[in-house]
């Protein structure tokens, strides 16, 4: 089995290149661009439609599909998605819920890495969260609340056993930092160039003024959602990176990111 120090060295010798990052961010962009006609095509129906319920479970057999073929792509693709939540249940939340199923049918889960004094604090926390729901007033919007508690507890024990080398950190911080960075740059043309067609990215604020708010329901979250890619990218920029090789391409996204939330001007930042 190889040592944490071997496993490090080996996955700062598999950095991409910047070739490898241009298509990456290609990809990211299709993925982002794809999310926009989608929201806007939704925003403009009165309600559910058949052509859309029919592209929604053929993504849905196309996620399942990837899972089976490719696990970690289809991981990667829950967390470039991470930006889209204009509609509920949000696209990444759907993707990784397929992946979590996918995991435990085909036994990639493991639970060693997790420790039993955890195991007990979460399941205490379920049993009271279950318990709250006896008296709600509103029994549906509880179990609502209720499967989502147990939707994040769920994931965050999956990815404490995914997240088991150099690789798939990669995987999972180098997805979330790229859909963050393509709609940061999307948001950024939307509110300086005129182009109606990305409107939907910008949140207008009386009159003439605008504030960025990607493909988020509110602004105040697109803000602190930049955050954590801006340090990545400025810890690659400066240090020994796990993403990129080039600093001044990680530096340049980090700046992007940065400028992303100044004009997001979110009291959450």
């Amino acid at each position: 089995m190889a040592s944490i120090q071997e496993l490090e060295r080996l996955g700062a010798t598999q950095r991409p290149t910047v070739p490898q990052i241009a298509r990456a961010v290609h990809g990211a962009a299709t993925v982002v661009l794809a999310a926009i006609v989608i929201v806007r095509v939704a925003e403009r129906m009165e309600g559910p439609s058949l052509p859309l319920a029919v592209a929604s479970g053929a993504a849905v057999c196309g996620v399942l599909a990837l899972a089976l073929a490719r696990f970690e792509w289809a991981v990667g693709l829950g967390f470039v998605l991470l930006p889209f939540v204009r509609v509920e249940p949000a696209p990444a939340d759907v993707v990784l819920a397929i992946v979590m199923a996918v995991a435990l049918v085909t036994h990639r889960v493991g639970l060693r890495r997790v420790p039993l004094g955890i195991f007990l604090l979460l399941g205490a926390f379920v049993l009271l969260n279950l318990v709250s729901t006896v008296e709600a007033i509103d029994p549906r919007r509880a179990l609502v609340y209720f499967a989502i508690t147990v939707y994040l507890i769920g994931l965050a024990i999956w990815l404490t056993n995914f997240v088991d080398s150099p690789r798939r950190a990669r995987v999972v911080v180098g997805s979330y930092t790229l859909g963050a960075v393509v709609i940061a740059i999307a948001t950024l043309a939307a509110l300086s160039l005129p182009l109606p067609s990305l409107d939907v990215l910008v949140y207008a604020v009386g009159e003439g003024g605008e504030r960025g708010q990607g493909l988020f329901k509110d602004p105040n979250v697109f803000g602190p959602f930049l955050i954590p890619p801006a340090l990545i990218l400025l810890e690659e920029a400066f240090g020994e990176g796990l993403l990129i090789r080039r600093r001044v391409v990680a530096g340049s996204f980090s700046l992007i990111l940065m400028i992303a939330v100044v004009f997001a001007y979110s009291r959450a930042t």
